[in-house]
């Protein structure tokens, strides 16, 4: 990693340590996925603690814009995605041309890789939708729905993001639906 040392720091109403799904290694990853250097992540939504229904995501997530949605499969598998533009319950796409998705941890070894948005695709890259939480993609790429930890999400990965494993919709878990174990989203600051 180098001589220098990023400072890792979450928020969620006070001074906590890293998660043990967002470790400080993925945590230096995404954050130049995102192109930023050093920002302050705040803990706004958490599955377990404020609950798997779509209402409950959107109430922590609607109109915070920089989130960084981690996801963690019941295998074990991370991926997610981040959305520069606020999301809403507005039942409509939102353009994004920062968004992005990702994989951290996936059954092919692929390491954390970040996939685009497709040119001429920034329009949907990101589904705010009443009815579902964190959505990303007109696929939609991935879908968590409501109810999340009795509903499987599905992928229909690149529908809206490139796709530059050539495993689509299998890149995240093996499987183009996925049982949901957690929930993370973070809001960026700096």
């Amino acid at each position: 990693m180098g001589a220098r040392r990023e400072k890792l720091i979450t928020y969620s109403g006070c001074w906590t340590s890293i998660s043990a799904i967002l470790t400080p290694e993925y945590q230096i990853t995404l954050n130049q996925f995102a192109g930023k250097t050093n920002p302050l992540w705040k803990l706004i939504y958490k599955a377990t603690r404020d609950g798997f229904l779509a209402t409950d995501f959107h109430y922590h997530c609607n109109d915070k814009t920089e989130t960084m949605t981690l996801i963690n499969s019941k295998d074990g598998y991370i991926f997610g995605g981040y959305a520069q533009m606020a999301w809403s319950s507005g039942n409509s796409y939102i353009r994004d041309p920062k968004a992005f998705v990702f994989t951290l941890k996936n059954p092919h070894s692929i390491p954390p890789t970040r996939f685009l948005v497709k040119s001429g695709y920034e329009s949907y890259a990101l589904y705010a939708y009443a009815s579902y939480g964190p959505t990303f993609g007109n696929g939609p790429d991935i879908l968590v729905p409501d109810r999340s930890n009795l509903v499987k999400g599905t992928f229909k990965f690149g529908s809206t993001y490139t796709d530059t494993t050539g495993r689509g919709s299998a890149t995240f878990t093996g499987s183009s639906s996925f049982e949901i174990g957690e929930i993370l989203v973070y809001q960026l600051f700096g």
